[in-house]
């Protein structure tokens, strides 16, 4: 069952008919994702291939981290449909040359209170964890010390109130940093 890519072509489709309300960038990555998905199942000379069960991955990984702030403190992430779109297109696409990432740099912009540090930080967790790079680093960046404290936060928090995920994947959470032991990681 491919729960979320079905979820992000809906959203996408729903984009592009304009039953969801969407800037000219966001139709734009809508529409390049859906001819995407029809060139890499029809055309076997297309450089890039999509890996459902990669995207699917990264999205359950994400939905079992423990919301750490606000009204949800403590429940399980619910990634939203445009959320979903965004990490099954970025973590799905792989070049069939080399199998390295299509996708290595992603530009989000959404308004303020819309989870962006929550969506953020388990990326960042996948990234350090999930994704089984050796030696990965992970670093938060921001125009200010305090605006990168918070995504770091918010996934050390995560971590920290997270047992299971500690243990299955050699967590250990320090004041100003998290380290993955298993391949050495380090955010």
């Amino acid at each position: 069952v491919n729960y979320y890519v079905s979820a992000a072509i809906q959203y996408a489709e729903q984009v592009l008919s304009g039953e969801i309300l969407a800037c000219k960038w966001t139709k734009a990555a809508c529409r390049r994702q859906l001819d995407d998905l029809k060139l890499a199942g029809s055309d076997k000379d297309y450089p890039y291939e999509f890996d459902i069960d990669e995207a699917e991955y990264v999205c359950r990984f994400i939905e079992l981290l423990p919301h750490v702030k606000g009204k949800w403190v403590g429940e399980k992430i619910k990634l939203e449909p445009w959320q979903i779109f965004i990490i099954t297109t970025v973590f799905g696409w792989y070049s069939k040359a080399d199998n390295s990432r299509r996708f290595r740099t992603v530009y989000i912009e959404v308004p303020r209170k819309n989870a962006k540090s929550t969506l953020t930080s388990g990326v960042s967790l996948y990234m350090l964890t999930g994704d089984n790079e050796p030696g990965a680093e992970i670093y938060s960046a921001a125009t200010t010390r305090d605006q990168a404290r918070i995504v770091f936060e918010t996934a050390r928090l995560m971590a920290k109130s997270d047992a299971g995920f500690r243990k299955r994947f050699g967590v250990a959470v320090l004041e100003h940093s998290i380290y993955e032991t298993i391949n050495a990681g380090k955010y």
